[in-house]
């Protein structure tokens, strides 16, 4: 990456970026982490996902924070906990 390339817009958010894959083995990927992608990717249009852990904080406050994913056109989901499933079902 040179510094021809803007790594955040003036708004600090990566808006070039619209391919996204997540991974962890270690630890579960929570609501709050998923509005902050949602806020830093605005473009987002893939988003693939692998992590079969189980979310440590489900609440129904946590599924229905406000998190949007207005360009995501693509959600893969590989070998997933079915919780992923229901909280990014229920976001789009």
């Amino acid at each position: 990456m040179s510094n021809r390339f803007p790594l955040f817009d003036i708004n600090n958010t990566f808006s070039n970026l619209t391919i996204l894959l997540l991974f962890d083995d270690a630890k579960p990927f929570e609501t709050i982490f998923f509005g902050r992608i949602a806020r830093a990717l605005p473009r987002l249009r893939t988003l693939e996902i692998i992590n079969q852990l189980k979310h440590q904080e489900k609440s129904v406050s946590a599924m229905t924070t406000n998190i949007d994913f207005s360009h995501l056109a693509v959600l893969i989901l590989h070998d997933i906990h079915i919780d992923y499933a229901e909280q990014l079902i229920f976001l789009l």
